[in-house]
């Protein structure tokens, strides 16, 4: 059953529950308007990282590392199917299709730290002095 065919017999079902006499056409209407809301606020809905189980967040961790699922099954023993469905649902949460899609959108919503931390501002002044022109230590022209 897709989406649509699922939205439709809810609608349907409601309607009947309610007698509520709507037509085929009526119901169409109502579960697309539906499934256009549901879709809405499944886009618009920010994890947090208490919102991740801990070994979701494990395989989170482990997809920015880089590891494949077998590397992630054997360290966190478990089978690799079950890797794999974590890493779908968490593709699924994020709005993500590929691993790199889901780190950058975990590194955005703050459910990941960026290896090392985040850059300081006083790195800058570093940064700045190490690209600047060698002056003259002699003090003379």
């Amino acid at each position: 059953m897709n989406r649509n065919d699922f939205y439709r017999q809810h609608v349907s079902r409601a309607a009947t529950h309610l007698n509520l006499p709507l037509t085929v056409r009526q119901t169409q209407d109502l579960a697309d308007q539906l499934s256009t809301q549901i879709e809405a606020a499944r886009r618009n809905v920010t994890l947090t990282a208490t919102s991740l189980s801990p070994q979701t967040a494990a395989v989170l961790q482990a997809i920015a590392a880089g590891e494949t699922s077998l590397e992630t099954a054997r360290r966190m023993c478990l089978s690799e199917d079950t890797i794999k469905t974590h890493k779908r649902r968490l593709y699924r949460r994020l709005g993500a299709k590929t691993g790199a899609q889901a780190v950058f959108k975990a590194l955005s919503q703050g459910l990941l730290a960026p290896a090392g931390g985040w850059a300081r501002p006083a790195d800058t002044a570093r940064a700045d002095a190490l690209n600047s022109p060698p002056t003259n230590s002699k003090g003379g022209a």
